[in-house]
C-alpha cells in the first residue's frame, strides 16, 4: 500500500489446487439490489470439504501491515445444506463463522462498505476496503466482500456480479462478459481473488499497449472533471520507464484503478489517500485538485505502484505465497519488497530523462530526513517481521524512506566491490529466473543469495545497515559514482522574490501580481493561471514552490490573465544560493570504473 505516507504491494499467488478436483466457489452479487448501503452475498460451496465447516474472512493482507478484520461488516451470516435448511451458526469475533452439522451447500451475507460504516478503531485505509454507492460506483477489495471455508482456500472462485448496464466492471483479473448486465469473474484461489480488486462506475477507460503489455486506465471522480484519458500523460511515462529498465515487462495485461473523492469527503473513514498495490492492478484513492496537480500526483503514486510488478511478483518470500489470512506471518524482507520500488520509482525517471540529478537528490535528501525519525534502535528487518505489533508498525512508513535509502546503498555498494559489473537490479533479476511468480524463495535464505550473487563484502553492509542499525555513510557510498556528499551546504535554486515578481493569494483559487515587473512583463493586477503548467490554488501552493525551487538554469512558464486576455511569460528566473544538509554534488572524474558506475547507474545504457 502507499500514499505519500504508506503503501505496499498485497501479492500473492496460484499454487497447487487441494485434492478437490474441480471443486470451486460458486459466487453471486447483484448490484441493482442495495439496502442501507450493503450488498448481498451467496456463495455454493464446494462439496468434498470433509470435518468442521468454518468460514473466514481475513483478518489483514499483506498489502496494508494493520489489523483489518473484515469480518466487521459481515452480518446477517447464514449457511444452508443441500435440501436447502438452515444449519446452526456462531461467530467467533470478529473474522471466523462456525457451521455446525452436515452437507453443507451454500451461505448467504450482507456486506456493509468500510469506507463509511463506523468503526471503532482501526479503520480500513480507503484503497483496501470497499464501497459501495448504489448506481454511481463499487469499490470491491475482494478480502473485504467474500471469505473462504478453513483448508479449501486454494479452491478456484468464480463470481457473477449482475450490475446495472450504465455501470462497466474494471479488474486486472479474467472476466466474461456474459451479456450488458452479468459479468463472470474467475480467479483459480482465493488467494488469486483477493489480489484482484474491481471498480464497477460509469464507463471511463483508456487503453495503451506498451511493448506486449495492455494497459488499462479505469477512472471514476466525484465531480465528473476527471477522466482516463486525463490521465494518460501521467501513466504512459512510466510505464515506458519501466520497459526501458527492464527490457521487458513481466506482465502481459495491468489495470489502474482510480477514485477521485471530495478532499472532506463524507465516505473517507481515515482522512488519508493514497494506493494499493496488487500483482497484476493497482486501485487508487485520491483528492479531486485542478487536472495539473493531478498529472503530477499520479505520476508520483503511480511510479511506485506500478514497480511492484518487479517485487514481490517475481520474488517473494514463503510467507507472502502462503498467506495466512487469519493468522499471518510477516517477512522480514518489507525493506527489499517496498524500498527497491520506491527507489526504483525515482531511478528510472533519472535514467529515462524524466527528472535531472537535482530532481532525484532532492527525493533522497527528503528520504534521509525522513528515516531519522525512525527509532535508532531497530532494524529494518526487525520491524518488517514484527510489523503487525503496534510498536514496530508505528515505523511501517519508514520502508518508503529508510528502506528506498538501504536499496540505494546496497545499489551503490554491489556496484563499488564489483566494479559496475553488477547491481541490485541484476540481482533481483537473477533471483528473479530462478524463483518466478509461483515460487518463493526462503526468508531466512535470501541474504545469502545477494551474496553468493555479489561479492563477500555484501554480508558486512547488510549486517551493519539492514538487519543492523549502523546509519549509512552516504559520502563513502556515493564515492563509487563520483558524487560528493555534504552534511550542510548550498544548493541553487531558483527564486521568484530575487527575480522582482511579488505574488499574493486572494482566495483559495485566486493569485494576484501584486508589484509591476517589467523585466518578465507582469504587471499589478494580473491574475496568475498556472506556474510550468500547475493550476494555481491553495493545493498546489506546496507543488508550485518546489517547481520554481528547481527550475534553476531553465526557463520557467508563467501564464497570467490581464484584461480578459491570457498572457504567458517563459524565462529562467534568478538564481540564488540557499542553505541545505544533505547535498550531493557531481564531480568530474577520469576515473574509468567511476565512470562505468556512473553510467550504469544512471543510464539505461
Amino acid at each position: 500500500m502507499y500514499t505519500k505516507h504508506f503503501s505496499f504491494l498485497f501479492l500473492v499467488l496460484f499454487s497447487t489446487f487441494f485434492s478437490f478436483g474441480q471443486e470451486k466457489y460458486q459466487c453471486s452479487i447483484d448490484l441493482n439490489d442495495v439496502q442501507d448501503k450493503k450488498i448481498k452475498v451467496s456463495i455454493i460451496t464446494p462439496k468434498n470439504i470433509k470435518g468442521k465447516y468454518i468460514f473466514q474472512f481475513p483478518k489483514t493482507v499483506p498489502g496494508t501491515y494493520a489489523n483489518l478484520d473484515y469480518g466487521r461488516f459481515i452480518s446477517n451470516f447464514q449457511a444452508f445444506d443441500s435440501n436447502n435448511q438452515p444449519l446452526p451458526v456462531s461467530k467467533k469475533e470478529p473474522n471466523t463463522f462456525i457451521i455446525s452439522g452436515k452437507n453443507l451447500s451454500k451461505v448467504t451475507y450482507e456486506v456493509s462498505p468500510s469506507w463509511d460504516t463506523p468503526v471503532d478503531k482501526n479503520a480500513i485505509f480507503e484503497p483496501a476496503g470497499t464501497n459501495f454507492e448504489k448506481d454511481k460506483c463499487f469499490i470491491f477489495n475482494q478480502g473485504g466482500v467474500f471469505g473462504y471455508l478453513e483448508g479449501a482456500m486454494m479452491l478456484p472462485y468464480e463470481v457473477t456480479i449482475t450490475h446495472p448496464k450504465h455501470l462497466f466492471g474494471a479488474s486486472g483479473m479474467e472476466v466474461a462478459r456474459k451479456d450488458s448486465l452479468t459479468d463472470i469473474w474467475k480467479a483459480p484461489s482465493y488467494v488469486r481473488l483477493v489480489d484482484n480488486p474491481i471498480m464497477y462506475a460509469p464507463l471511463d477507460t483508456a487503453i495503451l499497449k506498451v511493448g506486449k503489455t495492455e494497459i488499462l486506465i479505469s477512472c471514476y471522480s466525484m465531480d465528473k472533471n476527471i477522466n482516463a484519458k486525463a490521465l494518460v500523460p501521467s501513466i504512459e511515462p512510466t510505464v515506458k520507464a519501466l520497459q526501458a529498465f527492464l527490457k521487458e515487462l513481466p506482465v502481459n495485461r495491468y489495470a489502474f484503478l482510480f477514485y477521485f473523492s471530495h478532499l472532506f469527503s463524507s465516505n473517507s473513514r481515515t482522512g488519508a489517500f493514497g494506493a494499493l498495490e496488487h500483482s497484476y492492478s493497482s486501485l487508487y484513492y485520491l483528492p479531486i485538485m485542478p487536472i495539473s496537480a493531478v498529472v503530477r500526483q499520479v505520476n508520483d503514486v503511480a511510479s511506485h505502484e506500478f514497480l511492484h510488478i518487479i517485487t514481490p511478483l517475481n520474488l517473494h518470500s514463503r510467507e507472502i505465497h502462503e498467506f495466512n489470512f487469519s493468522n499471518p506471518k510477516m517477512s522480514q524482507h518489507l525493506w527489499l519488497y517496498e524500498g527497491s520500488t520506491e527507489y526504483y520509482s525515482h531511478l528510472i525517471q533519472l535514467k529515462a530523462k524524466m527528472i535531472d540529478l537535482d530532481d532525484f537528490f532532492r527525493e533522497i535528501r527528503g528520504k534521509i530526513e525522513a528515516a531519522n525519525m525512525m527509532p535508532r534502535d531497530m532494524s529494518m528487518t526487525k520491524m518488517s517481521a514484527n510489523v503487525l505489533d503496534e510498536k514496530y508498525h508505528k515505523a511501517y512508513r519508514h520502508v518508503y524512506d529508510k528502506g528506498a535509502l538501504l536499496c540505494m546503498g546496497l545499489d551503490l555498494e554491489i556496484m563499488r566491490l564489483t566494479q559496475g559489473k553488477m547491481t541490485l537490479r541484476k540481482v533481483i533479476e537473477q533471483l528473479s529466473n530462478k524463483y518466478g511468480a509461483e515460487r518463493p524463495f526462503e526468508d531466512n535464505k535470501l541474504f545469502g543469495e545477494i551474496v553468493a550473487l555479489t561479492h563477500p563484502d555484501v554480508k558486512k553492509f547488510i549486517d551493519k545497515h539492514i538487519s543492523g542499525t549502523e546509519p549509512l555513510d552516504y559520502a563513502a557510498l556515493f564515492k563509487t559514482v563520483g558524487i560528493r556528499y555534504e552534511r550542510l551546504g548550498k544548493i541553487r535554486v531558483a527564486s521568484l522574490e530575487a527575480s522582482g515578481i511579488e505574488l499574493g493569494m486572494l482566495n483559495s483559487s485566486k493569485t494576484q501580481i501584486t508589484k509591476d515587473c517589467p523585466e518578465y512583463g507582469l504587471k499589478y493586477g494580473d491574475f496568475v493561471k498556472s506556474i510550468n503548467g500547475i493550476e494555481i490554488s491553495i493545493f498546489t501552493a506546496m507543488t508550485i514552490g518546489e517547481e520554481i525551487k528547481s527550475s534553476a538554469g531553465k526557463p520557467i512558464k508563467i501564464v497570467v490573465e490581464r484584461d480578459g486576455k491570457t498572457i504567458e511569460v517563459e524565462k529562467p528566473l534568478k538564481v540564488v544560493e540557499d542553505d541545505a544538509s544533505h547535498v550531493f554534488v557531481l564531480e568530474d572524474t577520469k576515473d574509468p570504473v567511476v565512470l562505468q558506475c556512473r553510467k550504469v547507474w544512471m543510464t539505461n545504457e
